[in-house]
């Protein structure tokens, strides 16, 4: 009876701690909400054509007001300058010709690149075999974590641990290359007693290093980088299904977001080059695709590039996966093959 009224306990305050969650959410999306509508409106460019109104040497002042969020430019005329008759200085007020085209335009995110964001973030050395971990405040909601070695092989686990004996969400990461293709990922980690550990299961002679770069709750939400996944239908993966999308030389990197309906996840990603040549592998799990999508960014160098994703769960558990170009360079232009002779090209 003890152990019953222990567990209903602890069910409780469960319950208790994801209905917080969720009131934490909805409070900073009409947060961003709000903060959005004001850069629209502290970010703009107007072009607007003055009409002749036949009155030469006229001083016209500008004057912009905003009321209920809705722009109104009127020009003033001050009256006529110094050099013409002052005792026809009547106020003339001319609104904006209706047909003039007012753009705003609020100043885009640019998404960083892997390299870009390895000066920034606060770096550590991880000795094969050792583990190193990382206690978290309540008000970071997300961190990007950061994983490379000096060219060698990379094979490490990163964990997300949120309380005692309880891993939420769990990531094993194969680079053959950690240089080149160093390892990035979003981990969502709102609530307290929140902890990233960063395990390296490569032998001593493979050591790596790793970042950790935080969100607090303050910070501006257009350097999210989840921000630049595409507002796209995303594709289905049924439990054991497998999905795969080549890329061209010109993507430098690509965005690889998977999330479920709230069940747990568990997926495998692949970044092969070629076949049955695995450049990059990542196994995923999640208790809460919802509360916790996995989002990473993967560096793709040179060409033949294919994202391979598989849904390792059962077919009772699907999930969505949205694979879409990070960053691409666009003054890319594809290898010139040549003439083919005799009938044959080399590749």
């Amino acid at each position: 009876l003890i152990e019953q009224q222990r567990l209903a306990e602890e069910a409780r305050k469960i319950i208790e701690k994801e209905a917080r969650v969720m009131e934490e959410r909805r409070v900073a999306e009409e947060q961003r909400l709000a903060e959005e509508h004001r850069q629209s409106e502290m970010w703009f460019t107007e072009q607007v054509k003055v009409e002749d109104y036949n009155q030469p040497e006229k001083m016209y002042k500008e004057v912009e007001t905003w009321e209920n969020g809705v722009l109104d430019i009127q020009f003033v005329d001050m009256g006529q300058s110094s050099e013409s008759d002052p005792s026809s200085s009547i106020p003339f007020v001319s609104p904006v010709n209706s047909e003039s085209n007012l753009a705003f335009t609020a100043p885009e995110p640019k998404p960083k690149s892997t390299e870009e964001m390895w000066q920034s973030v606060s770096l550590t050395k991880v000795q094969g075999g050792s583990i190193k971990t990382c206690s978290l405040s309540e008000d970071i909601q997300r961190v990007e974590v950061f994983l490379r070695t000096d060219g060698r092989p990379l094979n490490a686990n990163v964990e997300l641990w949120s309380g005692p004996d309880n891993i939420p969400q769990k990531t094993s990461v194969y680079v053959e290359d950690g240089l080149t293709r160093s390892f990035r990922a979003t981990i969502e980690c709102f609530g307290s007693s929140n902890a990233i550990a960063i395990r390296n299961t490569g032998p001593m002679e493979l050591p790596l290093t790793a970042g950790i770069e935080a969100d607090y709750a303050d910070k501006d939400i257009s350097e999210n980088p989840t921000n630049f996944i595409p507002k796209a239908d995303p594709k289905l993966l049924q439990g054991g299904a497998v999905y795969t999308k080549s890329f061209s030389g010109g993507v430098k990197s690509v965005q690889i977001m998977l999330e479920s309906n709230g069940r747990p996840l568990n997926a495998k990603i692949e970044l092969l080059q070629g076949p049955n040549n695995g450049k990059q592998i990542m196994e995923i799990y999640s208790d809460n695709g919802t509360l916790r999508p996995f989002y990473a960014i993967v560096d793709t160098p040179g060409t033949g590039n294919v994202v391979k994703i598989v849904n390792t769960g059962t077919i009772e558990f699907p999930l969505s996966a949205f694979v879409e170009p990070y960053i691409v360079d666009d003054d890319y232009k594809p290898p010139d093959e040549g003439p083919s002779r005799k009938g044959y090209i080399w590749t």
